[in-house]
């Protein structure tokens, strides 16, 4: 499905896609990794969770698609 958007978003002209991920989440991390993202950047303790005491970091994912 979301490789159906890519293709999607790259017939229509979009040169960049940019996504956001929690850090600590490796099963995402690599399903975004196998569809050609990379790492551009963290948010250092950028939220908290409501059941955790400390504050998780986010990663920026992006992909050039042109």
């Amino acid at each position: 499905m979301l490789t159906d958007a890519i293709e999607r978003l790259k017939a229509d002209g979009v040169r960049r896609i940019e996504l956001y991920a929690e850090s600590d989440n490796a099963q995402a991390l690599r399903f975004y990794g196998k569809l050609g993202f990379v790492h551009e950047g963290t948010l250092r303790q950028f939220y908290k969770r409501a059941d955790e005491p400390r504050y998780v970091d986010e990663y920026v994912l992006g992909l050039l698609v042109a």
